[in-house]
């Protein structure tokens, strides 16, 4: 059987996972990978066979999505003829980690499909809602990556095909101490925003870690460093707490 697995690269959670997942596959079958996307930093080892723009959107540098920014990004016409001209035609099954042109082809053109995702358990009535349910949210889960079947990935199991978050085997294997400091994960902020922000609580030393910057840097009790997988791991692993956005991948491993 031939598998195309797309995958959601607007953030880095997505392709953390198929970094368990796909080589787990591959003992059974041939997998190849589809990527898009373009707000990813994480360090991916596996071949990507086929990359795209794909439809996401762009982070801004305050805590929220910079809607200007997403738009110009949109590339709708780009990604209607990636659609029409996926490859997923020479596949027998596609699996999409919430990632739109994989689902969306495999829909077309008949191609069987699974999703394959966190978001993919909110398609499951037992999964946890807020009390005020937002109708827009709500159709972008249900429209955004559309499958035959779903397998939802959660933090607990609200039906059968839910199941528990999937580590890394290098985050599994870390042996944790407690040390004196907060690790600081929050993408979607720039560090100057954060630094200014921490700079105010100097009893506490802050390790901030962005895909804003290329080279670390000291502002008072603030260290900042590019995303890099090794030192966040150690930082992960030694620091008193994590501060980090309400994503799935990132908490999980945390």
């Amino acid at each position: 059987m031939r598998i195309l697995y797309g995958i959601q690269a607007t953030g880095n959670g997505h392709l953390a996972r198929a970094i368990e997942l796909v080589p787990a596959l591959r003992q059974f079958m041939d997998v190849d990978l589809l990527v898009s996307g373009t707000e990813s930093s994480i360090d991916f080892p596996l071949e990507i066979k086929h990359l795209r723009h794909g439809l996401g959107y762009s982070f801004g540098t305050s805590g929220k999505v910079d809607i200007a920014k997403s738009i110009r990004n949109l590339k709708l016409g780009r990604f209607v003829r990636d659609v029409t001209m996926s490859p997923v035609r020479g596949y027998d099954l596609a699996i999409s980690d919430f990632e739109p042109i994989t689902a969306w082809s495999a829909k077309l053109y008949g191609i069987p499909s699974i999703a394959l995702s966190h978001q993919a358990s909110f398609l499951f009535k037992n999964s946890p809602r807020p009390h005020r349910r937002k109708r827009y949210a709500e159709f972008i889960l249900k429209n955004y990556a559309p499958a035959d079947r779903h397998i939802g990935i959660h933090f607990q199991s609200y039906h059968r095909q839910i199941h528990g978050p999937v580590i890394r085997q290098e985050v599994a294997s870390l042996e944790p101490q407690k040390g004196d400091y907060i690790v600081v994960y929050l993408s979607a902020y720039c560090p100057t925003f954060l630094a200014d922000l921490f700079r105010s609580i100097p009893q506490i030393q802050w390790r901030v870690f962005s895909n804003h910057v290329s080279q670390p840097y000291r502002i008072e009790n603030v260290q900042v460093y590019p995303i890099a997988s090794a030192l966040w791991l150690e930082s992960l692993a030694n620091c008193g707490a994590a501060l980090m956005g309400a994503g799935f991948e990132g908490p999980s491993e945390a």
